[in-house]
């Protein structure tokens, strides 16, 4: 078997880059041969990268009691999708999709999802997202992605071969797994300018955006070497070329990237990770109740760690020092409230002072309740209604008068 013959196995979306290569005879030709040892480590190592951000992502998304519920589900559906674009790749790089030809152009590749994403997510994180504002529509090329696969996916092999031989169609191809790296990059950097612009308001806003910035520069460095990576194959795709040893590196780089993205979702259910610092007065000896209240109102009122969205019962005994049991029995001793109801009363103090200031001028209602705290229109509207007996918009009206 010739090296063309042996690197068309184990690298089938190249073959969209050479015409010459006929569609039957190739599926011939891989249908002859035994998966080798470098498909079956390429399937090793990818196959880490599926399963446990997808599983990971699965778990940030069905959790709905969770704070941060939209950071939570934009995070998560970037790591499904992301999962299913590397369950692609392991398909054709593995030989795969060789054997079995109906698994061609599935549905299943999102490349153009993950830099928008990454950027909805950061701007979730820093309270900045507006979906009524334009963000939807960073999301208008990845949802033409996913209509352009779901139209061929399914189809027949006559059908996906008469589409491979459009000159068009190839040209396409190539230009999407360029853009790939380009895309990733140009929102990485994006998202880079916005942590930088975040003001540092307090001792927990700081730690959200030292983070954020980790997690991007983390992407940014994984995308670069997945650029140099396409740039070593063009300059070697003529020359001498272990396609084996290159296609496991790509498939390391990958892997590594999605690993990383799940590595920093996770920290969103265990937010101590994230939170290093602590407020000067946590080392305070004093543990009685009264004390353990006093930290509270501070920790609200001067640091106003009501704003982050994430913030849960957990989170908050973390930082005055105490145990999730010792601040509920405080809460709900001293300052008569239960958990949600003793937060979400400074989220909506915070509102009506917005209003007051006329920020309801400039912004939608829902966009001044996302940078005061909630984390959804629904639990806003609930907890509005439910401590002034209004809706919003009534006490705008009120207001008014």
């Amino acid at each position: 078997m010739s090296s063309s013959e042996v690197f068309l196995i184990l690298h089938p979306p190249l073959v969209r880059k050479f015409p010459q290569v006929e569609w039957q005879s190739y599926f011939d030709c891989c249908m002859q041969v035994n998966l080798p040892i470098s498909s079956l480590i390429i399937i090793a190592i990818d196959s880490l990268g599926v399963l446990l951000p997808l599983l990971i992502g699965i778990l940030l998304m069905v959790n709905k009691n969770a704070p941060g519920r939209q950071s939570r589900l934009i995070l998560g559906l970037l790591l499904i999708l992301s999962s299913l674009t590397l369950l692609n790749e392991l398909l054709n790089t593995s030989g795969l999709t060789s054997r079995f030809s109906f698994l061609y152009f599935l549905p299943i590749y999102f490349s153009f999802s993950v830099g928008p994403l990454l950027y909805l997510f950061v701007k979730s994180k820093l309270g900045k997202l507006n979906l009524r504002g334009g963000d939807l529509l960073l999301l208008v090329l990845p949802l033409g992605q996913f209509l352009l696969y779901l139209t061929i996916g399914f189809r027949s092999t006559a059908f996906k071969s008469s589409i491979w031989h459009t000159p068009a169609f190839r040209f396409y191809l190539t230009a999407e797994s360029i853009l790939f790296p380009l895309l990733l990059i140009t929102y990485a950097l994006l998202a880079r300018h916005l942590i930088r612009q975040q003001s540092e308001q307090s001792f927990w806003s700081a730690d959200i955006k030292r983070w954020l910035r980790q997690f991007v520069n983390g992407i940014l460095l994984l995308t670069g070497a997945e650029v140099l990576y396409i740039i070593a194959e063009v300059m070697a795709s003529r020359g001498n070329w272990d396609f084996a040893i290159a296609i496991i590196i790509h498939s390391i780089i990958l892997t590594s990237m999605l690993l990383w993205i799940a590595l920093n979702g996770f920290k969103l259910y265990t937010p101590a990770l994230i939170h290093q610092s602590r407020p000067s007065y946590r080392n305070d000896e004093d543990h009685s109740r009264q004390e353990i209240a006093r930290k509270l109102e501070l920790l609200m009122q001067k640091e106003q760690v009501y704003l982050n969205p994430g913030l849960n019962l957990e989170l908050l005994a973390h930082f005055i020092g105490e145990s999730p049991k010792t601040t509920s029995q405080v809460v709900n001793g001293v300052f008569k409230q239960n958990f949600n109801n003793y937060v979400n009363a400074y989220r909506v103090s915070a509102f009506k002072g917005r209003v007051q200031a006329g920020d309801h001028h400039n912004l939608t209602l829902t966009a001044i309740a996302f940078e005061c705290g909630f984390d959804s229109k629904a639990t806003f509207n609930r907890a509005f209604k439910q401590l002034t007996q209004l809706t919003p918009s009534q006490y705008i009206a009120k207001q008014s008068t």
